[in-house]
């Protein structure tokens, strides 16, 4: 833009020249003019006394001019050629005085325009040279501005040119926090020299893959050690620039210092191993204290489902039920371990099948109905004439510790537990009025052995393990847990879950039908149990029998073989307990039977270790976890016949 300006400007002045020298030759010929018009007057000034001369009479006296006046007579024709060639020539420099004058009007009219010309030709340069020192102004902050955010972030700029092998870093480039910076350098070689020894032969390999291979860019970090400093963790982040041939010529890049980003991620990844350690301990102790609390509960919970048969008297009865239910709850704590124990090995499956919710929440309505009605509570459960798709046991998981979480933490009024259709799928909302839950603890009521409102640790509301588990459940499933509270208004928990089909409402009855019809009896049937608690033991050989059952027994997997040497027929059930001793397992007793008859197996623990759990999973076979409740033990048997 400035060249086109600058010739413009060349051309304005040529032209200047031009109507110069135009005047100045028009002043030349007016000068011309002049003299030929004072030529003319003093030859007409001669020429008129001898044509006076000439026309007189001649007299004796004149007699003597008659010579002077012929000579007269033949100059007049050069005379009068003079006087034609004068009148030309005036008239032809009449003519370029008018075409002089018409051409010096066309100039001048042109040096006004070039002068208008000119003029907007300086105000254009004044504009551009504002326009530029401008933009000058805001290259010099950006300029500023990247400094300072190199130094504040510690990052610089690098360039290093391939065929000359020359590094060039920026100011910053070895200095930290305002220390004197060390030596930059200058080769690739120098910079590679300044790296961690350990990390010279990846940082080469990396750059090499970016020059060499088909990537344009690259990301490296690395360690050097700082003079003042001492090391440091830098972050490489470069581009390859290559020629119209793709030959690379050069590659430019930007190093941050990460140091403490990676001290940070040390420090998170140690505390991270920390927690693992932690939670690992914790889950090797639960599970051993599970284990070990699940074996006296479990004799305690068959043989008082042989009392609760026995023909007792009232008070006897009443003393019975508060047992009873004294041991419902520890129950009730165990299987909150062990449901979280299974959730952690992963071992939990959900088989999603259509049933009507109807029943599923009015049984559990019936079940807590009871402990409501213990602290002067109702509960309310209304029809909801629903087919759901779902996990039938998984999603009573999710609904029994609600329930059961709202009726613990509720003093005054009530629960109430309804289903119903909205936006294409069934919504479950769980009510209570109690004390309500502050906004900034709903994230936290839903960790392990979490409770808000139970200084005292009141074994009553068990280990805080129930809104735990809830939130693990409905993960698993895809469900998400909502949840609206207030102090003092009471809670809301509610979740979505699909519809199922109409059609298939019937079906899940018949399955159900089917299933109580192949519970069958037990009475004259056989079983082999494999136990190394001599109380569960007596418990179970005293249970079975008394459902008419012929007992098989023996506490070692050594013991197996001389117990089936002695049997006249097979058995036709087979219960082990998943832990025996000398290192054995229940699997191993299992093998030793299906050597000789494929009997049905149960097999029974009271372990929660995830790995031992996962193990039980894998092996096929029915898995029932200690304490058993009589009542599904016998239910499991008659399914397995």
């Amino acid at each position: 833009m400035i060249q086109n300006d600058l010739s413009m400007e060349t051309r304005t002045i040529n032209r200047s020249l031009t109507v110069n020298s135009l005047r100045d030759e028009l002043r030349r010929l007016e000068q011309e003019r002049l003299k030929l018009l004072t030529l003319i007057e003093e030859a007409a000034l001669e020429e008129a006394p001898h044509e006076a001369t000439c026309g007189e009479a001649p007299t004796p006296e004149k007699a003597t001019d008659r010579e002077p006046c012929n000579e007269d007579a033949r100059l007049k024709p050069q005379r009068g050629m003079l006087v034609s060639q004068t009148s030309i020539l005036q008239q032809a420099v009449h003519v370029s005085i008018d075409e002089f004058r018409s051409t010096a009007t066309e100039l001048a009219a042109a040096n006004r325009s070039l002068s208008q010309i000119n003029a907007d030709l300086e105000r254009r340069v004044r504009e551009r040279t504002a326009e530029l020192a401008a933009a000058n102004e805001r290259l010099r902050l950006k300029e500023e501005t990247l400094r300072l955010a190199q130094d504040f972030g510690g990052a610089s700029t690098w360039d290093w040119e391939n065929a000359s092998g020359r590094l060039t870093c920026s100011d910053v480039y070895s200095s930290a926090d305002g220390l004197e910076p060390a030596p930059k350098p200058q080769t690739f070689a120098e910079w590679l020299a300044t790296l961690h020894p350990e990390d010279r032969e990846p940082a080469e390999q990396r750059l090499n893959e970016c020059l060499y291979g088909d990537q344009d860019e690259f990301v490296v970090e690395y360690r050097v050690d700082h003079p003042q400093l001492g090391m440091r963790w830098m972050a490489g982040r470069g581009r390859c620039i290559r020629d119209a041939s793709g030959k690379p010529v050069r590659m430019i890049g930007l190093r941050i210092d990460v140091t403490e980003r990676r001290r940070a991620e040390e420090a998170a990844r140690a505390a991270r191993d920390e927690a693992e350690r932690a939670n690992t301990a914790k889950s090797r102790f639960l599970a051993a204290a599970s284990h070990d609390l699940r074996q006296p509960v479990q004799a305690a919970s068959l043989f008082l489902g042989m009392l609760e048969r026995r023909d007792l008297d009232p008070e006897t009865r009443d003393l019975v039920g508060m047992v009873a239910s004294s041991l419902e709850g520890l129950r009730g704590m165990l299987n909150g371990l062990l449901e979280l124990a299974r959730l952690e090995a992963g071992i939990v499956d959900p088989q999603l099948q259509e049933f009507p919710i109807d029943d599923l929440l009015h049984r559990l309505g019936a079940e807590f109905e009871e402990q409501a009605r213990a602290k002067r509570l109702w509960l309310q459960v209304p029809p909801a004439p629903v087919i759901v798709s779902s996990d039938p046991l998984l999603l009573e998981l999710i609904l029994r510790n609600l329930i059961s979480n709202g009726i613990k933490y509720t003093e005054r009024g009530g629960v109430t537990v309804e289903c119903r259709e909205e936006g294409g799928a069934a919504l479950i909302e769980v009510t209570d009025t109690g004390q309500g839950i502050p906004r900034d603890k709903f994230v936290e009521i839903f960790e392990d052995f979490r409770q808000l409102d139970n200084p005292a640790r009141d074994r009553a509301r068990g280990f805080g393990l129930g809104l735990a588990t809830v939130d693990r459940v409905a993960r698993l499933l895809g469900y998400d847990i909502k949840l609206r509270s207030e102090m003092g208004g009471g809670s809301v928990f509610s979740f979505s879950l699909p519809l199922g089909s109409v059609h298939n409402a019937g079906k899940t009855g018949d399955s159900r039908q089917t299933t109580v019809e192949r519970q069958g009896t037990l009475a004259g049937r056989s079983i082999v149990i494999v136990e190394d608690d001599p109380a569960i033991l007596l418990a179970l050989e005293m249970l079975l029998g008394d459902w008419g059952m012929e007992v098989l027994s023996a506490s070692s997997v050594q013991e197996v073989p001389d117990l089936l040497d002695r049997l006249q027929r097979p058995p036709d059930l087979l219960a082990v307990d998943y832990r025996l001793p000398h290192g054995s397992s229940g699997l191993d007793a299992v093998a030793i039977v299906h050597q000789r008859w494929p009997v049905p197996a149960i097999l029974m623990t009271g372990d929660t270790a995830p790995e031992r759990l996962t193990e039980a999973k894998q092996s096929g076979y029915r898995l029932l976890h200690k304490p058993i409740n009589p009542e599904d033990l016998r239910r499991t048997l008659a399914e397995c016949l």
